[in-house]
């Protein structure tokens, strides 16, 4: 039996990774694992596997004990999430790079799928070394290893990921908001440099088109990502079956809270050179990134 092709979803951040990683999992022809983010090129990069199987177990025991009260298919899930958790444990508890573990965890079980993949946003920050490495994981597979990478509105894109940092530590609703606003301000401040770069689209795309092939690079927008046509052109991609997606649930959405407008504008004029480099780079952007643009 053959064995799959690869594909990374690289980012961004707040971008619809998690939606697009749930249309793939559900797809006939993909076999992903219950773990969308395995962390593992970023794990090497910075030799932090420690720091990520703290992280598992961390969420091992979170699924573990909601499975006490869970049922139906969400236990089902659950117990998927834990098993998987527990198999992964035992490629990134060697203590050392293995590609071919890695490669078979994805693979485990993929009876007959055309693509495997992983789901890690922040891999769109490795460096270029790192993205060639990940682009040669698997010579001579068909189809070959792929990347696809997501757009949005710098500012949208932003915003919804300071919300979502805020609900970090299970906070919820006033305590939440608060650290979100304080996130804030630190990234106004010059602070948060992970917000920082998680928001650089030229370096992110400079560093991709020198280190990946064009033909296994597909960057879309968020913003057409909800509609079939957008969904077609990625089966395509990835040289799957077209399959109707689902557009009326929407996944990791964050948390509710307004962009007070004394941040809005200061906020504009630390991304404008994202809008200014995409344009020039996409003359098509959607529509929806106008008004921002315009006011940059």
């Amino acid at each position: 039996m053959a064995e799959p092709g690869v594909v990374f979803g690289i980012g961004a951040t707040k971008a619809g990774t998690s939606w697009l990683y749930r249309y793939l999992e559900m797809h006939p022809d993909c076999h992903f694992r219950a773990i969308k983010e395995l962390h593992y090129f970023d794990m090497l990069e910075k030799g932090a596997q420690i720091r990520q199987m703290d992280r598992i177990i961390e969420a091992r025991s979170r699924r573990r004990a909601a499975m006490l009260t869970a049922e139906g298919d969400r236990r089902a899930n659950l117990r998927r999430q834990v098993i998987d958790n527990d198999r992964w444990m035992s490629v990134i508890g060697r203590g050392e790079e293995d590609i071919p573990a890695y490669l078979a965890y994805m693979n485990e079980g993929h009876r007959g799928a055309r693509i495997v993949g992983d789901f890690t946003p922040s891999y769109a920050l490795l460096p270029e070394a790192r993205l060639r490495q990940m682009q040669d994981l698997a010579p001579g597979r068909v189809p070959k290893v792929k990347f696809i990478f997501l757009m949005r509105d710098p500012l949208e894109r932003l915003w919804s990921n300071i919300r979502m940092m805020g609900g970090f530590g299970g906070r919820t609703g006033d305590a939440a908001a608060d650290r979100a606003r304080t996130i804030a301000r630190e990234y106004l401040d010059g602070g948060q440099g992970d917000v920082v770069e998680r928001s650089d689209y030229r370096a992110m795309l400079e560093r991709m088109s020198a280190a990946i092939r064009p033909e296994n690079l597909l960057i879309e927008f968020y913003e057409r990502l909800f509609q079939q046509d957008t969904i077609d052109r990625i089966c395509d991609f990835l040289g799957i079956t077209r399959v109707a997606a689902q557009f009326d649930h929407r996944v990791n959405v964050s948390q509710t809270l307004d962009l007070a407008e004394k941040w809005r504008r200061p906020m504009l004029d630390r991304l404008a050179p994202q809008y200014e480099f995409v344009a020039n780079r996409f003359p098509d952007v959607p529509r929806e990134w106008h008004a921002n643009m315009v006011e940059v």
